[in-house]
């Protein structure tokens, strides 16, 4: 078995090199550190991935909570709305809101759920990549 490791090893570390020496020959400025450092971290990159499979991204939680919270998504001619609901300013209960998606308005009430069901603010790339989700999948 050690040997089979250490052969499939040896195998791996040849195939790095001749893509490093390809990718040298295609890219004639590409320093061979430069393309060494990309490929360890993409290797680090694929490895936690694939530790941790069924980690759900801040933007792909956010589209899910916005259906969870009863964002019902339409368009009107090119523009993206969400019919939500809101709380009152005085803590009296909700009202019903139709807010454009694309807009501060709604991003503030899909910012405050994330808030309220992770109890961590969401990353403004993760918020506008759910806004651009959500608009797309608005019948």
């Amino acid at each position: 078995m050690a040997g089979t490791l250490a052969s499939a090893s040896s195998a791996r570390r040849r195939q790095r090199r001749e893509f490093v020496a390809d990718l040298q020959r295609c890219v004639p400025n590409a320093r061979k550190e430069n393309i060494e450092a990309a490929l360890e971290d993409l290797e680090v990159r694929y490895i936690r991935s694939k530790q941790n499979p069924q980690k759900q991204t801040q933007a792909d939680a956010l589209v899910q909570l916005a259906a969870e919270c009863g964002a019902d998504l339409f368009h009107d001619g090119d523009i993206a709305y969400a019919a939500v609901t809101i709380p009152n300013d005085n803590d009296s209960g909700t009202h019903p809101e139709t807010l454009q998606v694309n807009r501060k308005p709604f991003r503030h009430w899909l910012s405050r759920h994330f808030y309220e069901h992770f109890k961590k603010v969401a990353g403004e790339q993760a918020l506008q990549d759910a806004v651009n989700a959500l608009s797309g999948n608005a019948c």
